[in-house]
């Protein structure tokens, strides 16, 4: 059986006729970076310029008035977890909104509510408590009260018993938004008639909005939703839902024998000592209330739905809270890349949902010299309650975060503007700063005199990861070699303009000094199998990694062995092992 090395079938020569139909000379990716993370983005040049070119973004966005001047605060920050700095730390007062500051100016440790970013939260202390343990279990198993009532019409009733936990911290379960929250029938000045709307109505006892309700008990709001139909069946589709989240609490409720605010307290605010973090109103000076205590909607409670939108938090504790996922503070570093993913699609194709996650898909380019462009995903929880808006985001190929708290009467433009505007400036420097990093830590020519295997490893400015411009082992050119494993010759593949690529990316596998890599091997101009959407399989280079084997060890599979820091505390690499050459004759050592 012929090899399958590359992203197309096995090389021949029929395909190498067929040249003249080949696609842009670009390289396949994996899902992930193309470079490791920098260690030290600070001392990064790209991340000096964006830090000293954004202030300027911000002054003309505020000037232009995309973001609003007068009526809006807000607080944002930009974080690393691999060295722990704040990149960027940002404070607006707005100049209409005397008075909003009781402790008189606004810094990183004023408190805003954070409204949905509440989920992250609720999520996150499952998680610590208990795991995945309890994801595909049925929510009737913690919640009896739903347990009986099921029946045979899915139309209109929720069937309790499909809607596992995993389901609800995904937005899957196919429930109602809200019970009791902004519901017309409450609204005293609404004429039900001249709307068109019949005089008779179900109007909620509890909740929050017009009608001065007070907060649902659990009784109450349980009552609720078993009188609602559902909107889609579970797992059809992702569904928007705060009921969902009120719950999730109370599946952890059952499974921690704990009320959730001391579930929630005992799992995250104490170890990482997140002591202005709270689930209700906290009683202190250095808050943020747009027009007054009573009017900035600072103060009441949502009752049973405080899990899902009621929490209180600052941007220092934001950061705390960013750093602790991005370094599995509490959570094994496998949970926390379990949490991490997508769980399900929506119609847009850059927007993703996890659990909780909001996912925003970024294209940026791979360099600052190209407008070849990649996918960066960014995990992101927003929020938003009357009068406040709140957002993070994680983006794990570079390690940073960032934080976005807004105040007054233009929260969520102005969280929607900053999220974009910080996106676009400091996405692309961190790619740019970790093929700073790469370029200082990885180039070279690597030889080993004794088995004559030399390996050269470049960066491209056009291109993504490391290349491996040359690669002699055990004085055979190793690139033929790639292309005898399919049957063509080097004579062949000249003649047809085509040569191999064999370009490296992080694998997330370290231990100590080693860094491990993956090689996608392509053939490049690259000519698909089909050139009709949607099966071109152009770009899958998941599909081929350990694809050609020798002796069970992937032609693909490489180890960088690092040195010691230099003067910016970089670590330059010093050997290299292609493992498919074995640990003796295989490591190669930097410019031997």
């Amino acid at each position: 059986m012929k090899s399958f090395t590359f992203l197309a079938n096995a090389l021949s020569l029929a395909w190498l006729v067929d040249i003249t139909t080949a696609q842009a000379n670009q390289n396949a990716l994996l899902r992930g970076p193309v470079f490791p993370a920098p260690s030290h983005p600070d001392t990064s040049k790209a991340v000096q310029a964006a830090r000293k070119a954004f202030p300027k973004v911000l002054d003309e966005a505020l000037s232009t008035g995309l973001l609003d001047n007068s009526t809006t605060s807000f607080s944002i920050n930009v974080f690393s977890t691999s060295d722990n700095k704040t990149l960027l730390s940002h404070h607006f007062e707005a100049p209409g909104l005397n008075g909003s500051l009781p402790s008189g100016s606004l810094d990183d440790d004023t408190i805003y509510r954070i409204g949905s970013l509440s989920k992250l939260f609720t999520v996150y202390t499952l998680l610590a408590k208990n795991g995945f343990a309890d994801f595909h279990q049925p929510i009737t198993k913690y919640i009896p009260e739903l347990a009986a009532a099921d029946t045979n019409s899915s139309l209109n009733d929720v069937q309790w018993s499909d809607i596992t936990v995993e389901a609800l911290a995904s937005q899957m379960a196919g429930i109602t938004r809200d019970y009791g929250i902004e519901d017309l029938a409450n609204l005293q000045t609404l004429n039900a008639t001249a709307t068109g709307l019949p005089t008779e109505s179900n109007a909620p006892v509890c909740g929050f909005g017009p009608g001065f309700l007070k907060p649902c008990d659990r009784k109450e709001y349980i009552a609720g939703l078993l009188s609602q139909t559902p909107l889609t069946s579970t797992y059809n589709t992702p569904i928007y839902s705060n009921a969902g989240f009120v719950l999730l609490s109370l599946v952890i409720e059952s499974i921690t024998n704990q009320s959730f605010s001391a579930a929630f307290h005992t799992a995250i605010l104490q170890p990482l000592n997140m002591s202005r973090t709270s689930v209700i109103a906290p009683n202190d000076t250095n808050i943020i209330i747009p027009g007054g205590l009573e009017q900035s909607d600072f103060l009441p409670d949502l009752g049973v739905e405080d899990p899902a939108g009621s929490f209180f938090s600052t941007p220092s504790d934001l950061i705390t809270l960013g750093r602790s996922i991005l370094q599995s503070a509490i959570l094994p570093s496998a949970l926390t890349r379990r949490w991490i993913q997508p769980h399900a699609t929506t119609s847009h194709a850059l927007h993703l949902v996890g659990a909780p996650w909001e996912i925003f898909r970024q294209s940026i380019p791979i360099s600052s010299t190209t407008n070849t462009t990649r996918l960066v995903d960014l995990y992101t929880k927003s929020g938003d309650i009357p009068n406040y808006a709140s957002a993070l985001a994680l983006d794990t190929d570079h390690n940073i975060g960032f934080s976005i708290l807004a105040a007054g009467s233009q929260t969520t433009n102005n969280r929607g503007v900053l999220a974009s505007l910080i996106a676009n400036t400091w996405v692309p420097a961190l790619e740019a700063a970790a093929r700073e990093e790469a370029n200082a830590t990885y180039i070279g020519t690597y030889t080993d005199t004794k088995t004559n295997t030399t390996l050269e490893i470049t960066t491209d400015a056009d291109r993504p990861g490391l290349n491996v411009a040359t690669f002699i082992a055990n004085g055979v050119n190793f690139k033929d070699s790639i292309l005898a494993f399919n049957d063509v010759t080097p004579e062949q593949a000249a003649a047809a303009g085509v040569e191999v690529s064999i370009r490296l990316y992080p694998s997330g596998l370290s231990e100590g000094e080693l860094v491990g890599f993956r090689a996608v091997v392509e053939i490049l101009p690259y000519s698909p199998a089909s050139l009709l959407a949607p099966f071109d399989t152009w770009g899958d280079a998941w599909l081929t990694v350990d694809g050609t084997t020798y002796g069970a060890v992937g032609i693909d599979d490489f180890v960088f062995k690092l040195g010691g820091a230099g003067k910016t505390g970089t670590r330059e690499a010093v050997e290299v092992l292609p493992r498919v050459l074995r640990e003796g004759a295989g490591r190669v050592v930097k410019g031997a």
